[in-house]
């Protein structure tokens, strides 16, 4: 309800006021966010930025207390934003190219594959997790390593890399 949002607005300003938030920045409320492949790293994100102010509005609005986070919950939400985190470098990684090709593409993912099972094996309480990715992951690489455009892409890439190698 409008109440509600404006409730939480004044929490999220008492927050700004009163220095809850990690890095110091002015924190607001996000309207409209235009929806991307990794929204669920950036909602999970914010979500943990607003932690202090979400708690204290949930405790204070009495027909939302069962909706309050424990801190086994808080602290999964923050392995998932963690993991969720590995796809999002790749995605800033690759949006630093002008026109990112699947021969740039390719080695960056296989990357973002491995690192993905190093985690998991690395750290138990995340596999669960890292498992879901790597499944989501093998099957993105699958459809792409089963297209012409693939053997094409990487065929191009190889080629212009040794014509690169010719002029230097």
């Amino acid at each position: 309800s409008g109440q509600r949002i404006d409730h939480f607005e004044d929490t999220i300003k008492l927050g700004n006021k009163k220095k809850w938030f990690k890095d110091g920045d002015k924190v607001v409320r996000v309207r409209d966010v235009r929806t991307h492949w990794d929204s669920v790293f950036l909602m999970g994100y914010r979500f943990l930025e607003l932690r202090l102010p979400l708690d204290r509005f949930i405790s204070v609005t009495r027909e939302l207390e069962h909706l309050k986070m424990t801190p086994a919950e808080w602290s999964r939400l923050e392995d998932i934003v963690f993991v969720l985190g590995l796809p999002h470098a790749v995605q800033i990684t690759l949006n630093a190219e002008k026109t990112p090709t699947l021969g740039s593409v390719i080695p960056q993912f296989k990357l973002f594959m491995t690192s993905l099972e190093e985690l998991g094996k690395a750290t138990p309480s995340l596999k669960e997790i890292t498992d879901v990715g790597i499944l989501w992951a093998t099957k993105y690489y699958s459809r792409m390593d089963n297209s012409r455009a693939y053997a094409v892409a990487m065929f191009s890439a190889l080629t212009l890399h040794e014509y690169d190698i010719q002029f230097v």
